[in-house]
Order: C-alpha cells, then structure tokens, then sequence
C-alpha cells in the first residue's frame, strides 16, 4: 500500500471526525436547555429534565414557571432569587391542585390545605428565620386556567403563599432525575 492509497482514508477519516463534531456540538447546545437545576430544597429534586409539553399537566407533575417576584413580597426568599432584573424568576413546583379540582383549608387558623380532601401541606406561622408568615386566602373550586402549585418540603415558599398560578406562566413540564 502506497502513501497516496492512505490519504483516501484520512480524509474520510477526518469527515467523519468533523460530522461527529458537528453533531456533538449540537448535542451539546441543545441538552443544556433540557435541564433545570433546583437551587433550593423546595422540591426533592435537584436535576430535572425538561418537556415543552405543558398542555398536557395535571395533578402531581412537576412544572416550571414564570412567577413575579412581587408576589413573593414578604416572604423570606434566598437573595439569589429577588435579583432578577426583570422581576420575573423561573420557579420549579408540583401541581398539587388543578383547574375544577376543590380546594379547601382546615385546621388551626384554616392554615392545612387540601385537593379533593388530600392534604396537601401547612401554611407556617413562621419562617425557619422568625418571620410571620400568612397564608394567601384561597379556596374552592379552583378556576379554569389556574393551579395551585405546591413544594415538596414543609419550607417550600409555594401556592400556600403567594396563590394560584396561571397556567399561562407553564414554560416547561419537568420529570425529576435525581
């Protein structure tokens, strides 16, 4: 075999190295954007991967959504979070009540919360830090094109709080990972 019958192959060769390039390049580009990371301990998920999917959501999937930081006003959230220069943060929840499912409150202070009569948490009086902390006045049925999103810990800062969300904020249905 002569020199000039290998140069064939190393160019095939290298072909294949620059589609393979290409292809992991756009690969790369692309998973990024599958994945969100909980910066909190609100949900017992820290990766999860992530559906554009959202016309399909119902009760207990995982959501990402776009939530105001004013309607955080009051509650003890990490800084990192009240710094969004737009006022608008991408917030990860479970849908623990959906649009036509009853919505009721019980307890001391009307402060448990139940879907169709499962609980679905307590509003605290306090924060881990002190802070007084008041339940947002929900109840009933829940509207058409709303949810009542809820945290997976008893600390989540959720609907409990700051109210129903649009179903209009959806950006992403999410599937935890680990």
């Amino acid at each position: 075999m002569t020199a000039a019958d290998k140069k064939p192959a190393g160019k095939k060769l290298t072909g294949m190295l620059v589609v393979m390039a290409l292809i992991a390049g756009v690969a790369g580009m692309q998973l990024p954007q599958r994945f969100f990371i909980s910066l909190t301990p609100s949900i017992k998920y820290r990766l999860l991967w992530l559906n554009s999917d959202v016309e399909n959501t119902t009760t207990g999937d995982y959501v990402v959504f776009k939530l105001n930081t004013k309607r955080l006003a009051g509650l003890p959230i990490p800084v990192e979070l009240a710094e969004d220069q737009d006022g608008i943060i991408n917030a990860v929840k479970r849908i623990g009540c959906d649009e036509g499912q009853i919505l009721t409150r019980k307890g001391k202070n009307s402060r448990d919360f139940y879907c169709n009569g499962e609980y679905l948490g307590r509003a605290k009086e306090r924060s881990r830090k002190g802070d007084s902390l008041s339940p947002a006045p929900l109840g009933g049925v829940i509207p058409h094109g709303k949810a009542f999103m809820s945290g997976d810990s008893k600390d989540s800062y959720d609907s409990r709080y700051f109210g129903f969300v649009d179903k209009k904020t959806f950006v992403y249905r999410a599937t935890g990972i680990f």
